[in-house]
């Protein structure tokens, strides 16, 4: 690969090198891409990297050249890329997702094609083959709607950076192209085990890439062992049901468990089954669950709803159906109207900085 594209202009790598980046006329995605991919062809050997924050504030990693390449490698090996292939990649250089979809695109030989992230990368992207994409929910929701033929056109898409929402998962199923979720985080320099959305091999199983095995601690949570990357024994928050040593099903977040009267629920678990009950009451509304404290249960779920998508005139209505509907001790004690559910950079739900909002909605009552 001696050029790519960023936003429709053509960069030669030569320049890159022998230029001043300031001599660009970039915007701030441009200039931290353009930076990094600098930095990898001058031969950088140390990378550092910061988390999300989605569930606590965000640290910083470092990995070496080696370790990227290693997991770019893994990469290409899995979905069978070839030299010459296109890949597009539409997210921020600064995490983990982002940095490691620029260096596969080295590693691999691959034509890279870079646009600014936003909620539908593929809107100009014109009619241009593309045969890898790694994208957010956000993200290829968005496109469905409005670049569903592009986006169908794809020959592999990789969805990560958060949970599927069960609707969403069930409009990536009649997909032709092949759509795949996976199992990341930044500590594993992205994904270490993926399972397939749709086609014959659907599955709600994570398989483990090469190198990669699974066990588990006492709380029932997912602990990684990566022999490519020498990582001997990372313990996760993850909630899962093992398989076996190579495969899992995903349960819930650990931190985001609610011990509610000595009964443990998973948030992850009561927001799917929420999903379509509001959905029957016709709201739209983007939603989350969260554990406040309370003097007689310990703790005590509670719904954060986003005022825009849908009005919710009757808030012990819908308090009321949910009752009926969901499982006991799933039901929610309260509902909050908020101005919006805080996203972390990458799409996910901040909790704690919702959790801050309801705090200060429930202090000027």
């Amino acid at each position: 690969m001696n050029s790519f594209t960023i936003n429709g202009k053509t960069v030669y790598l030569q320049q890159i090198l022998t230029q001043s980046i300031e001599s660009y006329n970039l915007n701030s995605f441009e200039l931290d891409t353009i930076t990094f991919i600098h930095n990898w062809i001058s031969g950088q050997q140390v990378f550092s990297i910061k988390t999300s924050g989605s569930t606590g504030p965000p640290r910083m990693f470092t990995f070496t050249r080696g370790q990227l390449e290693k997991s770019a490698i893994r990469t290409i090996s899995y979905f069978n890329l070839k030299p010459g292939d296109s890949i597009l990649t539409c997210l921020n250089p600064s995490f983990v997702a982002g940095m490691m979809m620029l260096v596969r695109a080295f590693v691999g030989k691959l034509k890279l094609i870079i646009v600014t992230p936003s909620s539908n990368p593929l809107a100009d992207i014109d009619n241009k083959k593309i045969d890898f994409v790694a994208l957010t929910p956000n993200q290829i929701d968005h496109a469905i709607e409005k670049s569903f033929y592009q986006l169908n056109q794809i020959n592999k898409i990789l969805v990560g950076g958060a949970n599927l929402h069960p609707d969403l998962e069930q409009k990536l199923s009649v997909f032709q192209t092949s759509v795949y979720h996976s199992y990341a985080m930044t500590e594993t320099l992205t994904h270490i085990a993926i399972r397939h959305v749709n086609g014959v091999a659907k599955s709600k199983i994570y398989h483990a890439l090469e190198g990669i095995s699974f066990s588990q601690d006492d709380r029932s949570c997912l602990i990684i062992h990566d022999s490519w990357l020498g990582i001997e024994k990372l313990t996760t928050n993850d909630i899962v049901e093992l398989i076996d040593e190579h495969s899992f099903e995903w349960i819930g977040r650990y931190d985001n468990v609610i011990n509610t009267g000595g009964i443990k629920i998973y948030t992850e678990e009561v927001e799917n089954e929420i999903r379509q009950i509001l959905h029957d009451l016709e709201l739209t509304n983007n939603y989350c669950i969260l554990s406040v404290p309370d003097p007689k249960l310990t703790n005590k779920m509670v719904l954060l709803i986003e005022s825009a998508g849908g009005t919710v005139t009757d808030k012990n209505a819908v308090l009321q159906v949910l009752k009926n509907r969901l499982p006991r001790y799933h039901n929610p004690k309260e509902i909050i109207l908020v101005p919006e559910i805080i996203l972390t950079a990458t799409g996910k739900i901040d909790r704690i900085r919702n959790a801050d909002m309801y705090l200060a909605n429930t202090n000027q009552k």
